[in-house]
């Protein structure tokens, strides 16, 4: 049997789209990454991933019922695991999956389910933002869209240096919402909002700030509230999903509802087999 491992991307990731339940072209956005693995010419084996918030999110594994117990899911994690080391902060990525043969499958390569560890979607209504201040002109906020190549390259440069990764980089006003925003300093940036638009409901993609910076932060969801009510009802809603602990305590201040849900963590510089 000829096994092929794919590194996907928007030209070749419709080959795997009997693997998944949704639309995967339309799903496989900019903040996306994933590995297929075909048999003999036949899809086998998908693997999908986000950027979200500072890690690496697992969001798909699936392995066509006939290829299962062939080693062929230990494989296509090897590839994962060794194309994405290095890019997120502390090499952790992160998965909330419940289906316990999955399950079995990440803990056999490093995976442990993390007690201490829960991943949290905020959601609310444009108009239900809770403690959001009356925003108010401010020079230092700026539509993402309007930063010319050198604030753009300026911009990558400081989450870098950050060492707060999570977002594909270089970080391209085209993949977000009109509506994302920075605050800047001069030449400094101290915080960034980044939107994507997923059917009815507004994203928080990514949520950025320099140290000591939140209230940067508070201008910019105020800034983008308006915005966004200039162009959606009161009643579009608008979530945030995080691991990251400052995100938390930000977001539960601001939004009436959360969710969480218990997750696996793997790091991926201590695995390999």
């Amino acid at each position: 049997m000829k096994e092929s491992i794919y590194t996907l991307n928007k030209d070749n990731v419709h080959m795997f789209r009997l693997l998944f339940p949704e639309d995967i072209v339309s799903f496989f956005g900019d903040d996306k990454v994933g590995f297929g693995v075909m048999c003999d010419d036949t899809p086998a084996a998908l693997l999908l991933a986000s950027f979200t918030d500072d890690v690496l999110w697992l969001d798909w594994l699936y392995v066509k019922e006939e290829y299962r117990g062939t080693g062929v899911s230990i494989r296509l994690l090897n590839a994962f695991y060794k194309n994405m080391s290095g890019l997120v902060s502390d090499n952790i990525v992160y998965t909330a999956c419940e289906n316990p043969e999955v399950q079995y499958v990440l803990t056999k390569t490093g995976f442990e389910f993390d007690s201490e560890a829960a991943q949290f979607t905020f959601r609310s209504t444009l108009s239900g933002l809770n403690s959001v201040p009356e925003h108010k002109p401010d020079k230092a906020v700026t539509l993402l869209n309007k930063l010319d190549q050198a604030a753009l390259a300026n911009l990558n440069r400081e989450i870098v240096n950050s060492g707060v990764l999570g977002v594909a980089l270089p970080v391209d006003p085209a993949d977000y919402m009109r509506e994302s925003l920075v605050y800047t300093d001069g030449d400094k940036i101290k915080a960034m909002l980044l939107l994507k638009e997923h059917g009815d409901v507004i994203d928080v993609a990514y949520a950025w700030v320099a140290g000591g910076e939140e209230k940067a932060l508070i201008h910019l969801i105020s800034a983008a509230k308006v915005l966004l009510q200039n162009t959606h009802s009161e009643d579009t809603e608008i979530s945030m999903t995080t691991l990251n602990e400052a995100s938390k305590k930000l977001a539960s201040h601001l939004f009436p509802k959360s969710e969480c849900t218990q997750i696996f963590k793997g790091s991926m510089s201590l695995m390999g087999f």
